[in-house]
């Protein structure tokens, strides 16, 4: 997702508008308390209304339980690595029922490898997935 931004008669510039009521006076973003989501564009007085409710709106939206959740995940890829595992980073349907994955090492060194889409998806997407773990559930091609 991205901005939006509106014209300006009086300088002639474009100027970040508010994601609430469109107004492009004065428009600050505004970061989301657990850093999980995208910060939020909001004029003086959408802010006036939203910040005694910022926090908790947030974790109505799960917010906090997301990003620990994504930290844990992190934690895990990391530890991976640093045990010498490639870690899962990138894949692109192919044709044939193929995917092409992509594996970072510790140093950032990617490799291509080609797989069966059963294979793929024998590992649930947001859990880091290693070379050696998808050689249990079938084929797995360098692509050089």
């Amino acid at each position: 997702m991205g901005f939006v931004y509106g014209y300006d008669p009086i300088t002639g510039r474009e100027k970040l508008a508010c994601d609430y009521c469109g107004s492009i006076g004065g428009v600050r973003k505004h970061d989301c308390p657990f850093g999980y989501c995208q910060p939020v564009a909001m004029c003086p007085s959408c802010w006036e209304k939203h910040k005694k409710t910022w926090r908790s709106e947030h974790i109505k939206s799960r917010c906090d339980e997301y990003e620990s959740e994504f930290q844990e995940r992190e934690q895990t890829k990391q530890g991976l690595l640093n045990q010498g595992y490639m870690v899962r980073v990138a894949a692109e349907g192919m044709p044939n029922k193929k995917v092409k994955v992509w594996f970072r090492d510790i140093a950032g060194n990617e490799y291509q490898y080609m797989m069966d889409e059963s294979t793929y998806h024998a590992i649930p997407l947001m859990t880091p997935a290693t070379l050696e773990s998808y050689k249990k559930y079938g084929k797995v091609m360098r692509i050089d």
